[in-house]
């Protein structure tokens, strides 16, 4: 038996991507959307993700986050954990943090869904 070595939350920030399929472009989202997930590391070192509900920020509040993580060096998709992102963001919109103060604890999120639904709809 194995057991849990690691589990904590992670967060994907990431500009969206389109694809239009009658014109066949793709394009870019202007805004981050924000995709929380608990990464799990058993002693043996196997890795398994659970995927939380996603949220947009708004133009203002990516612009508030974006320069702690430059794209040059994070690039447009990238992962990080949730104590790392409160360290480094250094101004954290409110709804921002008001939304991720309402992630359940790690402990209670299950790994047998394909999704974990939790945002309040007060917050989309």
């Amino acid at each position: 038996m194995t057991t849990k070595t690691i589990r904590e939350y992670d967060l994907n920030i990431f500009y969206a991507e389109d694809y239009d399929v009658d014109t066949a472009e793709e394009s870019m989202d202007e805004f981050y959307t924000v995709q929380p997930s608990v990464y799990q590391e058993d002693a043996s070192g196997n890795v398994t993700r659970q995927y939380l509900e996603a949220f947009k920020l708004s133009l203002e509040e990516t612009r508030a986050i974006a320069p702690d993580f430059p794209e040059e060096e994070y690039g447009t998709d990238f992962f990080m954990g949730l104590d790392f992102f409160y360290q480094h963001a250094k101004a954290i919109p409110g709804r921002v943090r008001q939304i991720l103060s309402t992630l359940p604890p790690v402990d209670e999120v299950r790994f047998d869904e394909p999704e974990t639904k939790w945002l309040d709809t007060m917050f989309v």
